[in-house]
């Protein structure tokens, strides 16, 4: 049943790496904010923005020296967020009832 999980985690998978690399490129000559100056920090924060949790502390410094860089944040949150995870809870939900009419 893994196997149709893949496709879209191979999807968010790609998309979680072009954003690390967008931002780390775009925000790692800014001096104001420290959360893209290496590629591993940039995978970190970009983890947390796609929980939403410190989101707004990752976006400000950035957003105050450039205000286009808001989108680049609202790409990252619509698309990855609103689009791409409700795509894997669906796959997941269906996984879910195949294994549940299996067991019956």
């Amino acid at each position: 049943m893994c196997y149709r999980s893949a496709p879209i985690l191979l999807i968010l998978g790609t998309f979680w790496f072009a954003a690390v690399y967008i931002g780390w490129i775009m925000f790692s000559t800014n001096t104001e904010g420290t959360y893209f100056e290496t590629l591993v920090d940039s995978w970190l924060n970009v983890f947390v923005m796609f929980t939403l949790s410190n989101y707004p502390y990752i976006m400000f410094p950035y957003y105050a020296v450039n205000r286009y860089a808001f989108f680049y944040f609202l790409t990252y949150i619509s698309i990855g967020l609103y689009i791409f995870m409700n795509f894997l809870l669906a796959v997941i939900f269906n996984n879910f009832k195949a294994l549940i009419k299996e067991d019956n």
